[in-house]
């Protein structure tokens, strides 16, 4: 539909200039005159003054609605992304103490907490080296998912048997909690680097934020500015900082509650 408007556009403005080309050499070789010349181009000039900014101004409409769209999939995501961090450290904390368990050939709830994607917002990023950061991150999301799922069935498999006394010899019963325990392991190398990159994804978020506002910028970029990995870095120190001030103000409060000692 845009295609066919631009064609019909073009159209239109070669047939009027092909028009008044006709027009005035008509007049010109002809008559000699000049008076409807001149009231001729001055209509034609201010029907396509009027045409020219029109567009433009549909333009510029559009363009500003890309940029804010693009902005508020960026806030969209740095919360999501903040939400995700959250889930990773409660599924470590599962990890390790289902670690603990496991390695002393006891049991432990294995109640993991999954990822909800947001796949939305990718249409209306306009980055493309973010939109490939992302989408490798959504990748991963689901990947981890999927590996909660075959950890929790490989559990419950081991649990049916124990307690339906399908497994009672202890050196196998020793072979298969070892078994969950590297499982776990690995689970939780793969947890740790995507947290690290979750991090990474929202400090970067949070540079395209802060110098894409829609009210301050008429652009957006397509790309990384070169000196975004040193922005990253010094962007990590601040975000890592935060981060230990939210999780000294909770230790705090969960002391005042007696949840902490």
């Amino acid at each position: 539909m845009k295609t066919f408007f631009k064609i019909i556009g073009v159209g239109i403005v070669f047939g009027s200039a092909v028009f008044v080309t006709i027009f005035v050499l008509f007049k010109l070789l002809l008559f000699r005159e000049t008076t409807y010349i001149d009231q001729g181009l001055s209509a034609f000039t201010g029907a396509a003054a009027a045409f020219t900014f029109t567009v433009l101004g549909q333009w510029l409409s559009q363009y500003r609605a890309r940029i804010k769209k693009h902005y508020v999939a960026l806030v969209r995501t740095e919360y999501t992304l903040n939400i995700y961090i959250n889930v990773i450290n409660d599924n470590l904390s599962i990890l390790q103490g289902a670690k603990e368990a496991f390695s002393k050939q006891g049991f432990h709830i294995l109640n993991f907490i999954k990822f909800k994607v947001d796949h939305s917002v990718l249409q209306d990023f306009r980055n493309v080296d973010l939109i490939n950061e992302y989408v490798s991150l959504i990748i991963d999301f689901d990947r981890h998912d999927q590996a909660f799922e075959s950890v929790q069935l490989m559990f419950e498999d081991l649990k049916t048997a124990i307690f339906n006394k399908v497994l009672t010899d202890p050196s196998l019963l020793k072979m298969n909690m070892d078994t969950m325990v590297h499982q776990l392991t690995d689970l939780e190398k793969t947890l740790t680097g995507l947290e690290s990159r979750v991090e990474k994804t929202i400090c970067g978020i949070r540079i395209l934020a802060r110098e894409e506002k829609p009210l301050m910028t008429f652009l957006y970029k397509k790309k990384y500015s070169r000196n975004h990995a040193s922005k990253i870095i010094k962007e990590r120190e601040k975000f890592s900082s935060e981060r230990a001030q939210v999780r000294k103000r909770s230790e705090e409060e969960l002391r005042k509650i007696g949840i902490l000692k």
